[in-house]
């Protein structure tokens, strides 16, 4: 049988507890249960409504997805590449449309949404170190 003393335990528990409280891990659950039973009590809605107003259900589907929490788009990005990648085998075809993601937001990709980086394609990034020379050639140039 594993031992623990009272000490050790107590602290654990402050630990986890504390966690807890500071990030909420039922937060995201909580969400998507919400918006999941708003989405279904809408499709119920259409289903009963004799005539159906396409304008109205649009008009009500934004409202629940204002709701919604902001897209992670690193993540997006990345699940892109990975979704082009299970349906692709043309090399050519994945080097032409693969979305370069910063290795920082690989890292942070579930904590920070980085709403206002613009991706590019693959195809079209240029490393910083091939910027750096550009530059220092053009200074040695001048």
């Amino acid at each position: 049988m594993i031992h623990f003393e009272e000490g050790w335990l107590e602290f654990a528990v402050l630990i986890f507890a504390t966690a807890q409280l500071t990030f909420d891990f039922g937060y995201r659950a909580r969400t998507h249960e919400f918006l999941q039973k708003k989405y279904n009590d809408m499709l119920a809605e259409i289903e009963l409504d004799p005539e159906p107003s396409e304008k109205r259900y649009n008009a009500k589907l934004f409202t629940i997805a204002g709701d919604e929490p902001m897209p992670l788009r690193a993540l997006d990005a990345l699940a892109y590449n990975a979704a082009l990648d299970a349906t692709t085998s043309d090399p050519e075809m994945k080097r032409r449309n693969r979305v370069w993601i910063p290795p920082v937001q690989r890292l942070l990709r579930h904590f920070i949404a980085f709403h206002a980086y613009e991706y590019k394609l693959e195809s079209e990034h240029v490393p910083m170190w091939k910027k750096l020379l550009r530059r220092s050639s053009r200074e040695n140039a001048a």
